[in-house]
Order: structure tokens, then sequence, then C-alpha cells
């Protein structure tokens, strides 16, 4: 007995038809029910709902940042010409790699409230930009310290989920501030 509190079940792996995004939670007093995390509002094709889900959607951006970079130990074309462009060791790309990477995976955790899945629902508004909201769930202790323990940019990964849809004020940017953001 669970007390009534939701658990995930013993069959966690189990998913969705689509195969991502779908979690599945059971309780002695809720029955269980399949919650979908959206990253767009669905659109309706021939009749048809057609959603993306948060995990498709951040695998596509996985799967597009590896045909722009290409993979940690081979960098394409593309790559070498963004390192020389942006001035960046080509010994620093593993680290550009790594840190370009989490921040492709978790550019839009911040879809994850039920404001934003109002919104594309058509239920409501979000009431603080996904991209704001994404910064804040980065900011936790916990988080930090699992970047660092990663080896990872915490402020540079923070910085370019905050910053994707071009949002964040500039003075951000140059005082470097990101824990008082002017949002």
């Amino acid at each position: 007995h669970d007390g009534g509190r939701i658990s995930t079940p013993s069959n966690a792996g189990a998913r969705g038809p689509k195969g991502h995004g779908v979690r599945h939670f059971r309780s002695s007093k809720i029955r269980r029910e399949k919650v979908e995390i959206l990253a767009k509002k669905p659109v309706i094709i021939n009749g048809e709902r057609i959603t993306k889900t948060l995990t498709e959607h951040s695998l596509d951006v996985l799967q597009a940042f590896r045909a722009l970079y290409g993979e940690k130990d081979a960098p394409n074309r593309f790559a070498l010409k963004w390192l020389d462009f942006f001035k960046i060791p080509h010994a620093d790309y593993l680290s550009f790699y790594r840190n370009t990477k989490a921040a492709a995976l978790l550019h839009d955790i911040g879809k994850a409230n039920s404001h934003f899945q109002d919104a594309v629902n058509g239920k409501g508004s979000q009431s603080l930009r996904h991209e704001f909201l994404g910064g804040w769930i980065l900011s936790s202790k916990g988080l930090q310290e699992l970047f660092e323990s990663l080896d990872l940019d915490f402020q540079c990964v923070r910085a370019a989920v905050m910053g994707h849809h071009l949002k964040l004020d500039k003075e951000i940017l140059e005082t470097g501030d990101f824990q008082n953001p002017n949002i």
C-alpha cells in the first residue's frame, strides 16, 4: 500500500504507441492513466490529431545536432568551421560537443509544466516562458552538482536553455549575472 501517493509502476519501461513521452502512473487510490507531455500544439492532418511529445522533440533536436556537428570523437566539416569561426580551439571540441548536446537535450525542459501543457491544449496560457522556467529548473542544487560531476559547464548550458528563443535581456549576457536574470 502506497498511502495514495502517485508512484511509477513496476513496468516503468513500458511506453505508449509512439514509444516516447508517455508516462504511466498508478496508485491504490488513483486509476492508471497516461500523461503525454507535449512539446507543441497538436495539429490536425486529414482529420487525425498529430502530437509531438517533449521526448520526441528532444530526440529530433539531438538528431539535428548530430547532423550538424558529427559525433563526440568525429567532428564533421561544419563543426570544425564552427569552431574556427568562433575561435574555439579544436582541442576544445569535446567540451563544446558535450555542453551543446546537453543544452540541445534540455532546451525545452521548461515545457514540462501544467501551464504550458494547458496552453498547447487550448485550455489556458503559460504564465512564464518555457525557456526561463527551464533555466530555473536547471538551477536546482542537485542538477548543478550533477552537471559538475559530468564535467559540464552549468552556466553555459543554462544560458543556452534560457536564450534559445533569444528572449533574454542582453544585460544578463553582458554582466554574467545568471543568478538574477532580468526576464
